[in-house]
């Protein structure tokens, strides 16, 4: 029997190699054919061929709102698809999902899946017309047959509430998984010499860089000791064209002023060392996130989050438990919650502790490919009999 083949889809190389290589992994484990669709790079081409898939390089306009090339992108996608002839395909991010699933109709693959890793874009509070624009064409992406994965139950209720997607079709998977087994927390350091507060993200205003900024200042008034650590490219080192991306020179004005050191990117392996001799991992995010790959790994890593209260975001912490929810756009608040974990070194480690109970339970690759492969099943059963009763929609 050849083995099933699936294609995942997504707009940029980078989403590709950092958020799906432990799926891509698992599903060559699991005697699955891969290939990939997106804007690739040289690096990223390499990278996913000595994992065993087999990418194919695509362009793709992620923040434009040209329609003809989008239509350009529709055909192009279209005919990728049909020569890779494969029995499933799974879209990840706005535009391959909106016209990833209409390409594989007229490509005509037997299964569709539609993972949405946040539905902040939709919602859009701060441009409006784009959530407008961009629901219709949501809507008619996510209709008929395709299988659509949330990774919070929020975004998940709010698109079933909404009648984008039926609940006979929605399932919640709670972010893209870790290797829970690799990334362990760091014994060797006592809980009192843990004073660093590390963020990790692309440098977005949304992702909350200011009020990271912004508390550091207030903490350090009080704890002159405490360190403050930015890890994440800047416009530049994505190729974006996102204008929210916070200017170079701003984050280069930090490291003059040193209270926030900006490292700028940085190799995940080195990323995660921080975290796991950090007194916390922090994201202040104001839009509402799929589960943020970094709290996720902070929680594997032993250490405890401080986040904020909405979406995706909350989906990583146990309130007072393994960490911290706090308001957006409240810097008081978040420094508040560092100093916390300064002045109770011991409440600190117990909190990584149950962070870390909490990240094997819910994130590990193993469970997330499970789920996975599940939802491919039901995206693949012929007729009628693929459906299933609603699943409750319920915390878990």
């Amino acid at each position: 029997m050849e083995p099933r083949h699936v294609v995942l889809i997504a707009n940029t190389g980078w989403n590709v190699v950092r958020f799906r290589a432990e799926l891509i992994a698992g599903l060559l484990e699991a005697g699955w054919q891969v290939s990939t669709i997106a804007a690739f790079s040289d690096e990223d081409l390499d990278r996913l061929q000595s994992l065993g898939a087999r990418p194919v390089r695509l362009a793709i306009d992620a923040a434009g709102r040209n329609p003809v090339r989008d239509l350009i992108y529709l055909g192009q996608l279209a005919r990728c698809i049909r020569r890779l002839r494969p029995d499933l395909v799974h879209l990840f991010t706005i535009k391959p999902v909106i016209w990833g699933a209409l390409a594989a109709k007229v490509a005509g693959v037997p299964g569709v899946v539609a993972s949405l890793t946040g539905a902040g874009i939709l919602r859009a509070d701060d441009r409006p017309w784009l959530g407008h624009l961009l629901r219709p064409l949501v809507r008619r992406a996510l209709s008929g047959r395709p299988e659509v994965v949330f990774q919070n139950l929020d975004d998940m209720r709010t698109f079933v509430a909404a009648g984008m997607v039926g609940a006979d079709r929605a399932t919640h998977i709670a972010g893209s998984g870790i290797d829970t087994l690799a990334l362990v927390p760091d014994l060797s350091r006592p809980a009192a010499e843990r004073t660093t507060f590390v963020m990790a993200s692309r440098m977005l205003w949304s992702k909350g860089v200011a009020d990271f900024v912004a508390a550091a200042r207030l903490v350090r008034r009080r704890h002159p000791a405490a360190r403050f650590v930015l890890f994440g490219g800047a416009r530049e080192d994505y190729g974006s064209k996102n204008p929210d991306f916070i200017e170079r020179p701003w984050l280069e004005g930090l490291n003059r002023e040193g209270v926030v050191e900006w490292r700028g990117w940085t190799r995940p392996s080195d990323v995660e060392a921080a975290m796991r001799g950090a007194a916390a991992v922090v994201l202040p995010s104001y839009y509402a996130e799929g589960v943020p790959r970094a709290l996720i790994e902070a929680t594997s890593a032993g250490v405890p989050v401080i986040t904020t209260d909405l979406p995706g975001c909350r989906d990583t912490v146990l309130e007072g438990r393994s960490g911290f929810l706090v308001p957006p756009r409240a810097p008081a608040r978040l420094a508040a919650a560092m100093v916390e974990l300064l002045r109770d070194p011991e409440r600190a480690a117990a909190m990584g502790r149950e962070g870390r109970r909490l990240a094997a339970a819910r994130f590990d690759k193993r469970i997330i490919l499970a789920r996975t492969l599940a939802v491919y099943e039901r995206a693949l059963a012929p007729g009628p009999h693929r459906r299933r009763a609603p699943a409750p929609i319920a915390r878990s």
